[in-house]
């Protein structure tokens, strides 16, 4: 199993991050209930849950941080949705992020493929 491609080039332009992997084979994983692709999507989101080899990994808690001041600065602009999700957004402890495997931030089906049995 390949967790992810291989990345080939990144560069930054514009204030874009732009990131080229070689080519994955592969179709949008099916995450309906009863989906065959259930139990290769959970055995690759296992896999990839192993302590972290690379000392140098970046911390999520920099990306978490960052997701919830734009919750904030998005929610600053509409008393409803602060109402709703304020007290949720405050109550996260972003120490609970900190540890030594690695995290898949955007873990959905179109960013998960599928080849036959495997993710």
């Amino acid at each position: 199993m390949i967790p992810a491609p291989r990345l080939l080039w990144a560069d930054d332009v514009d204030g874009w991050h732009l990131l080229l992997f070689e080519h994955a084979p592969g179709r949008e994983a099916d995450l309906t209930p009863g989906s065959p692709h259930i139990s290769a999507v959970v055995n690759a989101v296992a896999a990839i849950s192993v302590p972290c080899p690379w000392a140098e990994a970046p911390s999520v808690t920099v990306k978490v941080a960052a997701l919830l001041r734009q919750a904030e600065m998005f929610m600053a602009e509409s008393p409803a949705e602060y109402a709703r999700y304020g007290p949720l957004v405050k109550a996260l402890d972003l120490d609970e992020f900190n540890g030594t495997v690695l995290l898949h931030a955007d873990l959905h089906a179109g960013n998960l493929l599928v080849d036959g049995d495997r993710c």
